[in-house]
This record gives structure tokens, sequence and C-alpha cells, in this order.
């Protein structure tokens, strides 16, 4: 699936122009290679490492934007995403991805959902478990939303 994801984007990389390499008076590229950068908007550094893994082979090329991010209260992973990376493009005016996920429990109607790290925060894995100690089923699922965001300004384009 992330495999996809990568794929999805390379092909949406290919058909826009993202950032440039930059050029200084007429000289050659101040960037090495010919990829666009794209920014993950992220303070985890697992995450941005994981990210940078799975885009690589498509080459794109992207970097750490250690810029908190602006979360909306929701129910939709996807909204979240979205709204954080059209908050980050006005901050930083740069091709932005965002990724939301959050830890979805069968038995307990979804939740934690998208407040999984409100819950893992304030209540732990142990008083989640507390939740579900009279549940039987078990099952949960991982879900992940990405929002992809290029920068408002012509000029980057």
């Amino acid at each position: 699936m992330r495999r996809d994801i990568a794929r999805l984007l390379a092909r949406r990389w290919r058909n826009r122009a993202f950032e440039k390499p930059q050029r200084l008076h007429g000289e050659a590229d101040t960037s090495p290679s010919d990829k666009r950068t794209l920014w993950f908007v992220t303070q985890n550094h697992h995450k941005y490492q994981e990210a940078r893994r799975i885009l690589n082979p498509f080459e794109i090329e992207i970097r750490m934007l250690a810029s908190p991010k602006t979360e909306i209260q929701s129910t939709s992973l996807g909204e979240i995403a979205k709204f954080a990376a059209e908050e980050a493009v006005k901050k930083h005016n740069r091709t932005v991805l965002v990724e939301d996920s959050g830890l979805f429990v069968k038995a307990l109607n979804g939740f934690p959902g998208p407040f999984s790290s409100y819950v893992y925060n304030t209540i732990g894995v142990r008083g989640l478990l507390r939740f579900m100690r009279r549940q039987t089923g078990r099952e949960a699922y991982f879900q992940a939303s990405l929002a992809l965001a290029p920068p408002r300004d012509s000029s980057q384009e």
C-alpha cells in the first residue's frame, strides 16, 4: 500500500512543477540533482526517514520541515492532514507533504482514531486497555492520510 501511495505521488510529481533547483546569476543548478524538493512536515525523525526511504526510488527528494503541525479537531484524518498542509504552505511557501494517522479499535467503534496521540499522552496504553477489559474482540487497524500542497506563489512553479 505504501508503494501505491508513492507511485501516485510520483505520477502527480511529474505532472506539476514544484520547487525546482535554484539558479544563481545564470550559473548551473545549485542542487546536485534534477530532483525537485518536497518538504515533509513532521517533528518525528523516524517518520521522515520512512517517507524518504519510500519516495527515494521515485526520484522525489524529500526534506524534513521540523515545524509544528497545525491540527484541527476532526474525526477525519484526511481533513486534519489537508488543513495542516494548507497552513504549512501559508507559513513556509514550499511544497509540503503532511501525514496524519491513527489507531482504530473496532470494539471501541474506531476510538481513538485521529485522537490516538492525545489518548496515548493522557491515559496511555493501560488506559486504552482498561476501556477494552470487557471486550472480547481486540481487532484494530492503523490508518494514515497524506495531504500534498504546492506553494501558492507562482514563482515556485
